[in-house]
């Protein structure tokens, strides 16, 4: 979870291979595309991944018998860590580019 909020930017694994060779106002904005695709997917797939985690309140670990729901409870704030850090990576890029700067 905490990746999710205390990594930077620069430290992330991220495809930017045309991203980081585009220069100027275009490059904001790109990164605002990639930004929206990779949050928006996490976001779509946010209510289902919550409702499959509140479904495994039947099953239990074999060995110490947690419930399951318990055990995956961190991968959805894990999904919601990242949705609120990209929705803020886009207000932020939108300033960038009202501002007519680079990022």
């Amino acid at each position: 979870i905490a990746n999710g909020f205390v990594v930077d930017d620069r430290r992330q694994i991220a495809f930017d291979l045309v991203i980081r060779n585009v220069h100027g106002r275009a490059r904001p904005a790109l990164e605002l595309g990639r930004t929206l695709l990779v949050g928006g997917l996490f976001a779509a797939a946010l209510p289902q991944s919550v409702d499959y985690i509140l479904f495994l309140w039947r099953e239990r670990t074999p060995v110490l018998q947690w419930r399951l729901d318990y055990v995956y409870a961190c991968f959805g704030l894990f999904m919601i860590a990242i949705v609120l850090r990209h929705a803020w990576h886009c207000v932020r890029l939108v300033r960038v580019l009202l501002r007519g700067g680079r990022a």
